[in-house]
């Protein structure tokens, strides 16, 4: 598991999603499962999304590579 450092926390990637030419990473603060952010990897630069859009751009990603996991989720 891919292990980043980001404004002092450690995130962990437990999410890759590639689309084109960007990798998209969805990370997890190690100590507080609460805290979770999305950068995106860039030719070996970590770096944040550049807008509300490319977010929701990778959270339709997210959501379709995970659908199944999501509709469980809801229904318990």
């Amino acid at each position: 598991m891919r292990s980043f450092m980001i404004d002092n926390k450690e995130y962990v990637a437990v999410e890759q999603i590639p689309n084109k030419e960007v990798l998209y990473l969805y990370l997890a603060n190690t100590n507080d499962e609460k805290d979770i952010c999305v950068r995106k990897e860039v030719k070996g630069e970590i770096l944040p999304l550049d807008n509300e859009e490319e977010f929701k751009k990778a959270m339709l990603l997210f959501s379709k590579k995970n659908k199944d996991l999501l509709k469980y989720l809801l229904e318990t």
